[in-house]
């Protein structure tokens, strides 16, 4: 019964990827039928009322209409006169009234209908949007996807509206047509004629705009993706005078928006054109048909306020699927996104982890970014990290460091080969299990648009602020965050931008180190900070008591003086692993002997 009903109201939609929203509000549909019909009926009845309300009026009995409408009039001019001018009006006033109460309520069902529908497809694309695996964010622009989610879904809300007074207007129009036909079917063949002519107009003009539907959502993407480089590059912008460049490159992208949307307001405006020389030549026809036929005047008078009232929802019902072909663009959009074939999954895994109490070991890991035919980003590689120790991954930018740093944090998985995490698979593990016990610091650290408290207490909400003092102690910056006149409450603005490299990178420092995880990840966490506070950040993790696993991926040379083990990574293949002091290097003589002439024996190693 659902899947026939969405079926009839939304062709399509069953089975689509949208079905799962749209299903929970098969029952509106209905709902908002009856309700429109028992509207229509009411003022239909009320104009059906004005025929004996005119012929007594104009003293005349009006002999055409038959059935009830006929029975009405009989009944009607055995009353007195001024009795049934009292009687008639107050009823046709009751109808309206109550015709009115009943379409407020209409309106105010499909509000809501429409309000929940809406914010059920935005929360099904965020929730897809944490569903999918995160490969699909290196594949996939920014733009498209910010486009989808601020633009294209309420576009496809508006689009569920839209069918909603296409129902409306079309049970509406039955009922007026029954009713033409139960007051004069001659003229009403008239109207019917005319209405299969607009009808047939409507399709050509629906069928283009449908095309064009599509280029605006295009034109929408590429101005997103305009508008996102702007933001993020204003810096650059600035710097190398690219204002004039960036802002013409934003006029053209803008200028092709309005375009395609000028393109459909232009085949709307003929549409609307035609339909009123269409409505015009009908009415026309209309009066010359009911003066051949000899209609009386009441009759006439009824069938015309009866064909007032159709006029609108011709109108509407025009109008309404031009504007659903605009969307059509949208929806399709949306459901791309919601739709999850093709896209990667998120990491899977059933076994809950505890602890680290034993080594991590990557077993003949391979792993390529995109399609196939690419180079390998890693390729059969093998080392182990013992735990407790700090371990340098070593090369050159783009040997495949940050990868190994990725697969550790399960936003990827490997290809080939096997993680083991105190001998179990990696893959066996829960990720969100997995991921509690990592803490990791980056060179691009992403920063809420919060405070600095919210944005250390990030990965352990509610954290206690005697905590999130000693993780900033750790991270060198509680000195700083003290000194500002509010303190932890200071507000970091839009990605962090309210504060420098360095700072942004101590906090995330901070906010790693205040989860004290099993596994720390450093990922060049210290590149924007000056050496001797590097030094002593790396020295108050060693001296704190707390020993995590941890590998850091740095070009310091002073960075990893602090380091006990080394694996040196050339194009995805290992060149040598072992004690950082030992490693011979020989593919990598220059960094070794870089890294040698800092090296200083750590307290433990000097123990």
């Amino acid at each position: 019964m659902i899947n026939r009903i969405l079926r009839a109201f939304w062709p399509g939609v069953a089975g689509s990827p949208l079905w799962a929203v749209s299903r929970r509000y098969a029952w509106a549909v209905p709902v908002v039928a009856l309700l429109s019909f028992l509207a229509t009926t009411l003022e239909g009845l009320g104009i059906g009322l004005l025929i004996p309300l005119m012929g007594t009026l104009l003293a005349t009995q009006p002999t055409e209409p038959t059935g009830l409408l006929a029975t009405t009039i009989r009944l009607a001019g055995t009353t007195d006169p001024n009795t049934r001018l009292v009687v008639f009006g107050v009823v046709i006033l009751g109808f309206v009234v109550l015709k009115s109460l009943i379409q407020a309520i209409n309106t105010m069902f499909i509000a809501w209908v429409d309000g929940r529908a809406g914010n059920d497809i935005r929360s099904a694309l965020s929730l897809q949007l944490f569903n999918v695996g995160f490969p699909f964010f290196l594949d996939e622009g920014r733009a498209r996807l910010l486009n989808i989610l601020s633009t294209e879904a309420w576009r496809v809300s508006d689009a569920l509206r839209t069918r909603f007074k296409i129902l409306v207007d079309a049970i509406s129009a039955l009922v007026f047509t029954v009713l033409l036909l139960i007051i004069n079917w001659k003229l009403t063949l008239i109207v019917v004629a005319g209405a299969v002519v607009i009808r047939t107009i409507q399709v050509n003009f629906v069928r283009r705009v449908q095309t064009m539907s599509d280029e605006v959502s295009l034109s929408n993407v590429h101005l997103a993706e305009r508008m996102v480089r702007t933001i993020d590059a204003i810096r650059a912008i600035h710097v190398f005078n690219q204002e004039e460049q960036e802002h013409r490159n934003l006029a053209v992208a803008s200028e092709g928006v309005r375009r395609s949307l000028f393109e459909i307001e232009r085949l709307s405006a003929i549409a609307w054109s035609m339909l009123e020389v269409a409505l015009a030549v009908l009415f026309i026809g209309l009066l010359i048909g009911a003066h051949l036929a000899g209609t009386s005047f009441p009759i006439l008078f009824a069938f015309m306020v009866v064909l007032y009232r159709f006029q609108p929802l011709i109108r509407g019902l025009s109008g309404a699927n031009i504007a659903l072909a605009a969307t059509e663009g949208s929806v399709r959009e949306v459901e791309w996104l919601l739709d999850p074939s093709g896209k990667p999954a998120p990491p899977r895994g059933a076994l809950s982890f505890w602890r680290l109490s034993g080594p991590i070991v990557f077993d003949r890991v391979s792993f390529t970014y995109g399609s196939a035919g690419k180079a390998p980003a890693l390729h059969q590689l093998s080392f182990t990290l013992e735990r407790g120790r700090t371990t340098a991954l070593i090369g050159r930018s783009g040997s495949g460091k940050s990868t190994v740093v990725a697969l550790l944090c399960r936003l990827i998985e490997p290809d080939e080969g096997r993680i083991l995490i105190d001998g179990v698979p990696l893959n066996e593990l829960d990720p969100r299990s997995w991921r509690a016990h990592l803490g990791l610091a980056g060179q691009d650290v992403d920063l809420i648009d919060g405070t600095i408290r919210e944005n250390i207490e990030y990965g352990e909400p509610g954290a206690a602020l005697d905590a999130i003092v000693e993780a900033a102690r750790m991270a060198d910056i509680h000195e700083f965050i003290d000194d500002l006149p509010d303190g932890y409450q200071t507000r970091v603005g839009t990605r962090g931008l309210g504060l420098s490299g360095g700072q942004r990178q101590r906090v995330g420092l901070a906010r790693a180190f205040l989860r004290r995880p099993d596994i720390l990840i450093l990922d060049e966490a210290t590149n924007a900070i000056d050496g001797l506070s590097e030094a002593a950040i790396l020295s108050l993790v060693r001296d704190s008591g707390w020993q995590p696993t941890t590998i850091v991926v740095s070009h310091h040379a002073s960075t990893l003086a602090f380091c006990d083990d080394g694996v040196v990574i050339d194009r995805g293949t290992l060149v040598e692993s072992g004690p950082l002091l030992e490693l011979a290097a020989s593919r990598n003589m220059s960094f070794a002997a870089e890294l040698n002439g800092v090296r200083q024996p750590t307290s433990r190693q000097a123990q």
